[in-house]
């Protein structure tokens, strides 16, 4: 039978023996360990009902037991929904409904009352397990401690649904995006190949493991590494584990960055031992991340990816952040991945001529395989074999992408086409912005106007005028905002970025 998730999880712990696999917070699991964890774990999940093919739901921070969680799924064969740990009960309640999730596995350290909130939500129709002591579920954790080590095999087929994860919900209820072990193991596989880690990483989770960060952990462990796990950011505690355990890579997000090229400015501290900083998930401004290569050096990569193609679809590698001899590049998102084929349609599936905007299109094995029972969905969304990721982008001579916005943030001002990202990328070049996010705005006149929401870097002034008048300059006219506001931060969505639907309300309601 061809490879599954579970037999890479299985090639880990074999080759890893008793080197350090997982540490969170004073405990370090070696693989060995983490095999004999597993092996208390599964039984632990049948007692609770779970089995191949069943779906189950999780809840928690960043610990080593909801990655084991993951892994005793890919190896049972069952599928999981991780829920995003800042999402709302309301939310969660619909997802676990909608996934059929018939257990929901918490950590009641954190999200104890929330639970009792999906429960009252639900009418306590899902069985919940807790990972440690809870007055409203059995201890998941103890039940393992009581079991004896087993051995461990792969019970999962290659179409087996692996995971099913759910999109943000800005333009309504989340999707259920749905990937097998086939797709899993590309995705794996791809980042093995493409990802620009060191042998032997000593990778620290930052950002939720229930979205990107976690499809990171186990490529790290193939590469025999140690993943740390972090519980939350701040740039001052980040600096410090990064020293302290001499970290070399990581995932993060743009704000997370620009919060700690904040900090790295005013206290002038280092990360000594960062040689590979991954980001993505939203748009990284060009001058900031040229600020970032003079603080930090060349260490980012980029990747560009949705959840219906997770992480990999493009890769802007570390020699290609380069400011001097390609100062335009940084703006890219990068170049396809070996193993995608992504092409800029129009609205008529066909490709746009050079230097144009069109959709971001992308077939290949890292593609979901539709949206969980929502067969209209993802005939929209997958149309003559190509999925359709609703980013619009031109494409330089040399193949590489520059993301513009997306479609549906598309600003139509007097009958011109406004990409806001090339706004925001204008407004943050400004010495004094720290991060600016451009909506469009009902206008009686024009149809919509362009809405700029600024934030100021620590110590710094300007006047709504003069970045206005920077735009202008730089972009003409219609792209210049009509109207701009300061604010001490922007609105972010539970998966860190810009959260241009609450700044849309937000604007309406003030009207």
């Amino acid at each position: 039978m061809p490879c599954t998730m579970g037999d890479l999880v299985l090639r880990c712990i074999e080759y890893g023996g008793d080197n350090a696999a997982l540490v969170s917070g004073d405990e370090r699991i070696s693989y060995s360990r983490m095999g004999e964890l597993l092996s208390r774990m599964i039984p632990a999940l049948r007692e609770q009902g779970i089995r191949r093919g069943t779906g189950f739901a999780c809840l928690s921070s960043n610990r080593f037991e909801a990655f084991l969680l993951m892994a005793a799924a890919y190896l049972m064969g069952a599928r999981i929904t991780n829920l995003h740990p800042l999402g709302s009960a309301e939310d969660h309640r619909y997802i676990i409904e909608n996934s059929e999730a018939e257990v929901l596995v918490f950590d009641p350290e954190f999200h104890g009352e929330r639970v009792r909130k999906i429960l009252s939500l639900s009418g306590d129709k899902v069985k919940v397990v807790a990972l440690g002591e809870s007055d409203i579920a059995p201890d998941l954790l103890a039940d393992m401690r009581g079991r004896p080590p087993a051995g461990l095999k792969s019970e999962a087929a290659p179409d087996d649904i692996c995971f099913i994860v759910y999109t943000g919900g800005t333009t309504g209820r989340p999707k259920g995006v749905v990937h097998t072990h086939e797709t899993h193991l590309a995705l794996t596989m791809a980042k093995l190949a493409e990802w620009e880690f060191a042998d032997r990483p000593r990778f620290l989770v930052t950002t939720p493991i229930s979205h990107g960060a976690g499809l990171c952990i186990l490529p790290a462990l193939l590469k025999g590494g140690t993943v740390h796990f972090s519980k939350g950011f701040d740039a001052a505690g980040f600096v410090d584990t990064v020293n302290r355990h001499r970290i070399d890579s990581t995932f993060m997000v743009p704000t997370m960055i620009y919060k700690l090229l904040d900090h790295l400015r005013v206290t002038g501290r280092r990360c000594e031992t960062l040689s590979c900083v991954v980001y993505g998930a939203a748009p990284m401004s060009p001058a900031r991340m040229t600020e970032a290569l003079d603080l930090m050096g060349p260490v980012f990569m980029q990747l560009y990816g949705q959840s219906e193609a997770p992480n990999c679809v493009t890769v802007l590698r570390k020699a290609d952040h380069d400011p001097v001899n390609h100062p335009g590049r940084i703006a890219s998102c990068g170049r396809p991945i070996h193993l995608s084929q992504v092409r800029l349609l129009n609205d008529d599936g066909v490709p746009v001529a050079p230097g144009e905007v069109g959709e971001i299109c992308v077939r290949g094995p890292l593609v979901m395989t539709g949206y969980w029972k929502n067969e209209s969905e993802t005939r929209k969304a997958i149309r003559d074999g190509w999925l359709r990721t609703g980013d619009l982008a031109r494409k330089d001579a040399d193949g590489f992408l520059y993301i513009v916005g997306r479609s549906k943030d598309l600003i139509i001002s007097g009958g011109f086409n406004v990409y806001p990202a090339e706004v925001e990328d204008t407004l943050t070049a400004h010495p004094a912005v720290s991060a600016a996010a451009v909506i469009g705005v009902p206008h009686p006149q024009w149809g919509e106007a362009v809405h700029a929401v600024v934030v100021l870097r620590p110590g710094h002034m300007a006047t709504a005028e003069e970045l206005c008048a920077c735009v202008r300059q730089a972009k003409g006219p219609v792209y210049a905002p009509k109207t701009l506001e300061f604010r001490d931060g922007l609105p972010l969505t539970a998966l860190g970025k810009p959260d241009k639907k609450a700044l849309r309300n937000e604007h309406i309601e003030s009207r």
